[in-house]
């Protein structure tokens, strides 16, 4: 679950180093990582809570499948859409 934006880099201290610069490298290194799961048979499902649009193309790109990325503005909805993809993944849902 993420909101879809690199608010800190590795380097220390976080917030001293240029932030397009380095949301630019994170964005890769994500997307490689990503990849790297992807071709070892991991399924990647993502939610996004309040993203902007670019953030979701990160998050498709990142799963390699726009049907596994789910994105709401309400925190409400979540639970609908964990049970919606436990759904999909297991075949059961979520019981409270």
């Amino acid at each position: 679950m993420t909101d879809g934006i690199f608010q800190q880099g590795f380097r220390h201290p976080f917030f001293s180093y240029d932030s397009t610069g380095e949301a630019a490298g994170l964005a890769a290194a994500s997307r490689q990582l990503c990849a790297n799961m992807r071709a070892e048979g991991i399924q990647i499902y993502a939610v996004g809570l309040g993203i902007p649009s670019e953030a979701k193309s990160l998050l498709e790109d990142c799963t390699g499948d726009a049907d596994r990325v789910f994105t709401t503005n309400v925190s409400g909805e979540l639970t609908s859409i964990y049970e919606a993809i436990s759904g999909q993944f297991l075949g059961i849902g979520i019981v409270e």
